[in-house]
């Protein structure tokens, strides 16, 4: 996707040292807009697919330049084509309330010359970081990487946010790896004026709004919000097309598309998600095509997972690279996906209350009173990495404790500036978790275009956003509003199977919420008795080829885990102890402990610490 990289200040050799700064990003990125002048420079670089896009507009004096990199959700050819001019004329007239006219999925940068001040914006969800360095010069990059190419640089590390990464697979707050690095919080405009830095947010969630608890209105509305934000969002494209699973996020998105939708399923074979998906596309009418994942992780794909994401997510999600091909032999110029809607209407981050069961703590709705609960500890362990008991093995409790006590002050910060004590403190909490996943960008910089974007991006709209905010929590409770809506709006869909229970989409809730729990519970039971007998199997549902399965079956794997643990720079830095790294993986080569999670995360940063630690 488009990005953006420069600074503020002088620079010498500041060609030599833009260059350096975008030749890191991830992917072929030819330079799309460049502009060097004595205090600032600024380039824009983009994958060269779709329409041409001017994404550096300057007043006609130069005092002001704005650089844009994202896509405008509008059906205004002028303003989607010329963004970096709409930002510039909206500045002029509304100053630094102009994001709060823009709708979609944004990062800008303006340079007021005759006000001596810097702007960094982002959108109402962070579905495009910006991050930067406040020092001599300003730097500024929508990758971490490119901050960290810039001459002179320090690369030293904040060992307890790795800390926090291997305990919850993210960072939250607008913090990185690095103390001199950080990221512009959401829905702001983050002002650097030479002696300091302040931060307005220019959006709000609206939680004043009357609830609405007609559930048939409430699924007419959304079907109607969710087909006018993808009308925005692939305006102007030629073919737009749609990840479709076997569930029903990306189904819904199917059903409100007022498109056609040329559909593709991502799977490593082709079992029931695929056949289900496959029947949805054609009750639908849109054509589909099943992609077939590898078997095993490729080995090679490792540093490139690590390196796309700035190291903050998972290197298995590199396999979406594999949609490259489909993209160029299909001519898919835009595309959606069901990511992320679950967390908004589907209930997947309901406030739950954790059972003892099995000897292990599972969550259970509706259980917990949101009243009663700490939002900013509720968030921290919702986010379940599962590596809580593997790191109490090799780092004391004292220090986890410590890391814990830090994020939790993040999240409670963020909460703060969100209204936190709003009525509707459920809605607040899942906005709070939306804007973390900042840190998980892999899925659209592989697909390597704006407008091949996920459902988080869509959610940046703004309508969708704000009916969000007016869905009681009962109307988010196990599919209830995606069924009513899959059922008024086309029955069609109501007999197929939602792929992770195998039972009908029905229109009665109850039914819904007791089918789709039941057979939740006994897949979770089947897969815990499955892993107990034996640790080397996993049920066939997953999409991703298990990292644990790959690493006992192929030597190659054992090799590469072996040296990473000889050269551990994690274990350098004193993050983690090398001789309990060793034992965490030779248990896990040998079957004795399935430590998966926590070693591809380990991976991840070490990869990324290799490169730039």
């Amino acid at each position: 996707m488009s990005s953006l990289a420069g600074w503020r200040g002088t620079v010498p050799q500041a060609a030599d040292a833009l260059q350096l700064m975008i030749g890191s990003m991830v992917g072929p990125h030819p330079v799309h807009g460049r502009l060097i002048a004595d205090d600032l420079a600024v380039a824009t670089v983009h994958p060269g697919c779709g329409e041409t896009i001017e994404r550096i507009a300057s007043s006609g004096d130069g005092s002001v330049v704005v650089a844009f990199a994202g896509h405008l959700f509008t059906e205004d050819d002028t303003v989607r084509r010329y963004p970096a001019r709409h930002c510039l004329e909206l500045y002029r007239d509304a100053g630094r309330d102009f994001p709060s006219r823009l709708n979609g999925s944004f990062a800008v940068v303006v340079h007021d010359g005759p006000r001596s001040e810097l702007h960094l914006v982002t959108d109402r969800l962070l579905s495009r970081a910006l991050y930067y360095s406040a020092g001599s010069p300003f730097l500024f990059a929508s990758e971490i990487k490119a901050i960290l190419e810039f001459p002179g640089v320090s690369r030293q590390v904040n060992s307890d946010r790795m800390l926090e990464f291997l305990l919850r697979k993210r960072l939250f707050g607008p913090v990185t790896y690095y103390d001199h690095i950080a990221s512009a919080p959401d829905a702001s405009v983050t002002t650097w004026d030479g002696s300091g830095i302040r931060s307005t947010r220019y959006w709000r969630p609206p939680c004043d709004r009357q609830l609405c608890h007609d559930l048939p209105r409430n699924a007419r509305r959304l079907h109607a919000a969710l087909r006018g934000a993808i009308g925005r969002a692939c305006a102007g494209a030629t073919r737009p097309g749609l990840l479709l699973s076997g569930g029903l996020d990306s189904r819904t998105v199917a059903t409100a598309s007022p498109r056609p939708l040329t559909c593709a399923t991502m799977h490593r074979q082709e079992g029931r998600e695929v056949r289900t998906a496959r029947r949805v596309a054609r009750t639908l009418g849109y054509d589909h095509h099943f992609e077939r994942l590898p078997d095993a992780f490729p080995l090679g794909l490792v540093t490139d997972g690590a390196l796309i994401a700035d190291g903050r997510d998972g290197f298995h999600h590199a396999q979406a690279l594999h949609l490259g091909g489909w993209l160029r032999r299909e001519g898919v110029d835009a595309l959606l996906g069901g990511w992320f809607l679950e967390t908004f209407f589907s209930a997947t981050d309901l406030i739950q209350r954790q059972l003892s069961l099995f000897g292990r703590g599972r969550p259970v709705p509706l259980l917990a009173s949101i009243e009663d609960l700490d939002l900013a500890d509720w968030i921290w362990h919702c986010r379940v990495g599962g590596n809580r008991r593997a790191l109490g093995e090799l780092v004391s409790e004292e220090r986890l404790e410590h890391v814990a006590a830090q994020a939790k002050q993040r999240i409670r910060n963020r909460l703060n500036d969100l209204g936190a004590e709003a009525p509707n403190r459920q809605a607040l909490a899942t906005v709070a978790l939306a804007g973390e996943t900042s840190a998980h960008p892999t899925h659209t910089n592989v697909t390597a275009a704006d407008r091949l974007a996920p459902a988080l991006m869509l959610l940046c709209d703004s309508e969708l956003l704000d009916l969000f905010f007016e869905l009681p929590r009962e109307h988010r409770l196990c599919h209830r509003l995606y069924s009513r809506l899959l059922t008024q709006t086309d029955p069609r869909l109501r007999w197929v199977p939602y792929s992770s229970t195998g039972l009908p989409v029905s229109n009665s809730a109850w039914l819904e919420f007791a089918a789709g729990s039941l057979s939740q519970a006994a897949s979770w039971a089947a897969e815990t008795c499955v892993r107990r007998l034996n640790p080397d199997r996993t049920l066939a549902h997953s999409p991703w080829p298990p990292f644990h399965r790959a690493v006992r079956a192929r030597p190659e794997w054992h090799a590469y885990l072996r040296r990473r643990v000889a050269a551990s720079r994690l274990a350098d830095l004193g993050v983690l102890p090398g001789d309990g790294l060793r034992a965490l993986v030779e248990g896990h080569i040998v079957g004795r402990r399935n430590n998966w999670v926590l070693l591809a995360l380990w991976v991840t940063l070490e990869e990324w610490l290799h490169r730039y630690g």
